[in-house]
Order: C-alpha cells, then sequence, then structure tokens
C-alpha cells in the first residue's frame, strides 16, 4: 500500500513537472512572439469631432536579429493612423505639474502619455481634464491565469487595469499589454504580445 501511495505521489509530481515545462516552453517560444493588433473604440471625442484613430504600442524592446517583432511593426505601419504613441523610458522620474492645454479649450482632446501608469500620474492628467490616457510598462501582466488574471502589475495600477481600456475617473485609460517581455522573465503565458488600434468617437 505505501509503495503504491509513493508510486502515485511520485507520478503526480512527474506529470505536475512536466506540465510545468510545457507551459514555460509554450511561453518562450511561441506565446511570446504571437503578435496581435487588438481594436477599440473610446468615446473620448465630443459632439460633432470625426473620428480619428491612434495606434498605442509600448515595451516593443526591439533587439537585432528579431524578425518577427520587425516584420509586426512594418505592417502596423501600414494602418491608417491619425496619431501614434510609443512609451518612453521607464526612468522612475515623473513630473506631477501637467499641463491644460493652451486657453483650457474643452472642446480639445487632450491625450495624455505616461510609460508607468502609477495612479499619482493618471490622476494628474485626469484632473487637468485629459479625456484619454495612454500608458505601457505592465506588458499586461506578462504571466495571467485563467479566473485570476494577471498577477503582478509592477506598478500601484489594481490587477484588473493591467492592460486594455478602462474609465479611470472622467477619463478612458488604455493600458497597453505591450510587446516585449521582462529581460528577467523571458516569457509570457495567456497574455499575447499585443499593439491596440483605438477608434475615438464622439458619444
Amino acid at each position: 500500500m505505501r509503495r503504491t501511495a509513493r508510486g502515485s505521489v511520485g507520478t503526480a509530481l512527474g506529470t505536475l513537472a512536466a506540465a510545468a515545462a510545457a507551459c514555460v516552453a509554450y511561453g518562450v517560444l511561441i506565446e511570446r512572439h504571437w503578435y496581435r493588433l487588438r481594436r477599440e473604440t473610446v468615446p473620448a471625442l465630443e459632439p460633432g469631432q470625426p473620428p480619428c484613430t491612434v495606434l498605442h504600442l509600448s515595451d516593443f524592446h526591439l533587439l537585432a536579429g528579431d524578425g518577427r517583432r520587425q516584420r509586426f511593426l512594418a505592417e502596423l505601419a501600414e494602418l491608417p493612423v491619425d496619431l501614434a504613441g510609443l512609451s518612453d523610458p521607464h526612468i522612475r522620474l515623473d513630473d506631477l505639474t501637467v499641463p491644460v492645454p493652451a486657453n483650457g479649450d474643452p472642446s480639445r482632446l487632450r491625450i495624455g502619455v505616461v510609460h508607468s501608469p502609477y495612479q499619482r500620474s493618471l490622476n494628474a492628467f485626469e484632473r487637468s481634464g485629459y479625456q484619454l490616457l495612454l500608458a505601457g510598462h505592465t506588458h499586461g501582466g506578462q504571466v495571467r491565469l485563467p479566473g485570476v488574471g494577471a498577477l503582478v502589475t509592477n506598478c500601484d495600477l489594481p490587477r484588473e487595469r493591467v492592460r486594455g481600456l478602462s474609465r479611470w475617473g472622467s477619463a478612458w485609460l488604455h493600458v497597453s499589454a505591450g510587446l516585449g517581455t521582462s529581460k528577467y522573465a523571458p516569457f509570457r503565458f495567456a497574455c499575447r504580445p499585443e499593439a491596440t488600434l483605438l477608434t475615438l468617437i464622439a458619444p
């Protein structure tokens, strides 16, 4: 009986180890190179303003010889985009004195771009009347579990907002899952690398 129980435990542990190895291999060899373009519609414009498109991508960590990522970026260059936003380097500094656009014109579209979506920075934009906030840095969590979502955000943003579109006070917030990975953990799981084409419309 004891030998049978030990054998069952050994078999179960072996199965778990094989499954874990398969997940890591999938995340390293397949998913982190499986790029996609998502499309979102954002009612961020004032009535009467014509729609415009914004291409949002971040953290693309382009390396020499990364042909798949280069080809994906070349395809994005063919999109009909009115405004393209790229992430800035993460330097762990932010300026909370966000300027209000000239004359405080309420009909003007205000887009705030910040690499890391720390709440203090998002709040500074939202208080100044910005309608759309774009951020990256989180890699969408990079590793997500079904029913749980992202395990980490690498900032103080709530985990459920780690990628995609959500409301931030009176503003819309879009966090890009990005194209890259952490140099310390070069894999993704249930979180494909992506760019997003946002179509801004009047509500």
